[in-house]
């Protein structure tokens, strides 16, 4: 397909932003407040990827390349204005009491909170691999980073994310108990 694109066939092209657009834009959702923000840097992704094709390596997974602009172009986003993160919700299940979505809602914000007191790049470190499930070796090709550094990074931003759940009185507990 990537040959097809570099060949200007542009249902390709289009063919790869309906397979990862929306993972792409779930991850960048978790990083900026405002939904439209992250349509517009998703949007800006793909034009980056589609301009910058002949430079993508065809031994690297394509998916891990989409990533590292998609979190450059986040991170670029998110310094020059500032903007606080959001983690989406899920929907709510008919089952779970009102009570239970107002506790789940306010863990959520807690959670919203933390996250947003880390530095930009330590978020997207932390969301890329407990949100979209990245493998180490993925996170050192986005962040053009060895492995064993990418594992040094997640755990010093784990203690810190730690500290700042308990600042905002978010416990373990709480954590496990909204989980499932």
């Amino acid at each position: 397909m990537i040959r097809r694109c570099r060949n200007g066939d542009r249902n390709a092209f289009d063919q790869l932003i309906d397979k990862y657009q929306p993972v792409v834009l779930g991850t960048v959702r978790k990083m900026v407040l405002d939904p439209e923000d992250a349509r517009d840097i998703v949007q800006n992704v793909f034009l980056k990827a589609y301009e910058n094709l002949d430079s993508f390596r065809t031994e690297m997974r394509f998916f891990s390349w989409l990533y590292r602009i998609a979190i450059n172009e986040t991170i670029n986003f998110i310094e020059s204005s500032k903007h606080r993160t959001r983690i989406e919700d899920e929907t709510p299940s008919a089952s779970q009491t009102p009570e239970h979505e107002f506790d789940r809602a306010q863990l959520f914000l807690k959670i919203e909170a933390a996250l947003a007191q880390l530095h930009p790049r330590t978020r997207a470190l932390v969301v890329l691999r407990h949100y979209a499930d990245l493998s180490y070796r993925e996170l050192g090709f986005i962040f053009d980073t060895p492995e064993q550094t990418i594992k040094s990074r997640l755990y010093g931003a784990r203690r810190v994310l730690a500290r700042n759940l308990h600042e905002h009185g978010v416990s373990r507990e709480d954590l496990s108990r909204t989980a499932g």
